[in-house]
């Protein structure tokens, strides 16, 4: 956990930069198959991870000082046994 906060924070804190951050960390995942930049009704391709875009806030505090929370749901998909993800 600590090697992807760490990675974060060399990215430019953008919605942008965030989520092509961890597409990049994800796709370094060697056991992944796929890595997809968005939501699919179904996968060609296990095991695969999506990554979402969910909400972001922001908080405008004064001129100098604002927050932002972004949120990237990442799903994990992998078929079982019985053929069903």
């Amino acid at each position: 956990m600590s090697a992807i906060v760490s990675a974060l924070a060399r990215q430019p804190m953008t919605y942008t930069g965030i989520r092509a951050k961890i597409i990049e960390l994800l796709e370094a995942i060697s056991e992944l198959a796929e890595v997809i930049d968005h939501e699919l009704d179904s996968l060609t391709k296990y095991p695969a991870a999506t990554v979402e875009a969910a909400s972001h806030q922001d908080s405008f505090y004064d001129t100098a000082a604002n927050r932002r929370a972004f949120s990237f749901p990442i799903r994990c998909s992998y078929l079982l046994s019985s053929g069903r993800d």
